[in-house]
C-alpha cells in the first residue's frame, strides 16, 4: 500500500481518483485518506489482475500537476514516489480532473 496521505488538506491534488486494484481490502482506508487529503471524489474500479507496481495516470495535459501531487502524497517512507503514466492518446478519456491510481496487487 502506498504511503499514508496526511489528515489535513494538500493543494493541488484531483478532483476525481480513481482507484484500480486487485481485491477491495485496503480501498475503504485509501479512500478515506485521499478525502481527507482532499480529494472531492475517489471512485473504486476493481480489477481482475494484478499490477506489479503503483502508478498513477492522467488523460490530460492540463491535469498532469495533480497527478505529480498526488504521487508526491503517496511517497514512501524513502521518498519514493510512483511514477506518473500520460495515459491521453487513450479513446475515450474520462472528463479532465479524472487521475487513475493503480495500487500494486
Amino acid at each position: 500500500m502506498p504511503g499514508a496521505a496526511p489528515a489535513v488538506a494538500v493543494s493541488g491534488l484531483p478532483e476525481r481518483v480513481v482507484l484500480r486494484m486487485l481485491g477491495t481490502v485496503d480501498a475503504d482506508v485509501l479512500a478515506a485518506r485521499l478525502a481527507q487529503a482532499g480529494v472531492a471524489d475517489v471512485a473504486l474500479s476493481p480489477l481482475a489482475f494484478g499490477t506489479a507496481r503503483t502508478r498513477v495516470g492522467f488523460y490530460h495535459d492540463e491535469d498532469r500537476a495533480a497527478a505529480e501531487a498526488l504521487a508526491a502524497l503517496l511517497a514512501d517512507p524513502e521518498g519514493a514516489v510512483p511514477p506518473l503514466r500520460d495515459y491521453g492518446a487513450l479513446v475515450p478519456r474520462p472528463p479532465r480532473g479524472t487521475i487513475d491510481l493503480w495500487i500494486a496487487g
